[in-house]
């Protein structure tokens, strides 16, 4: 990540560097596996184990970085589209079916884990 965008928001007086929002990123909600996999090999991986390591790994380098985000999705339900009924269950959505509660407090608790600046710069 860091050779392809990263390096934007490198600090000091550089001529690329930005502000950066990181948007509309995610892991299903239904086992810790979706949050910190462990390493498995490529065997796991090929079988689509592997979104617990990609998510523990993005967050850790959002956190790190103090790197701003948007995490896809706070809805615990989806609209009609194609292939999905109105009210089916959204599999990334932090809430219930019904909204009113998390579905899986640990997504929630790993996500506020990223909530808090890291590099404060006072003028």
């Amino acid at each position: 990540m860091e050779d392809h965008w990263g390096f934007i928001v490198a600090p000091g007086n550089f001529t690329y560097t930005a502000p950066l929002f990181v948007s509309e990123f995610g892991t299903c909600h239904n086992s810790m596996d979706c949050l910190q996999a462990p390493d498995a090999g490529p065997a796991a991986a090929r079988a689509g184990m592997h979104g617990g390591r990609w998510f523990s790994y993005v967050t850790e380098y959002l956190r790190r970085k103090d790197i701003d985000w948007g995490y896809w999705a706070l809805n615990g339900s989806t609209c009609k589209g194609t292939n999905r009924p109105s009210g089916a269950e959204e599999g990334y959505g932090l809430l219930n079916t019904c909204w009113n509660a998390y579905v899986f407090p640990p997504l929630l608790e790993a996500l506020q884990a990223i909530q808090s600046p890291t590099n404060v710069t006072v003028s």
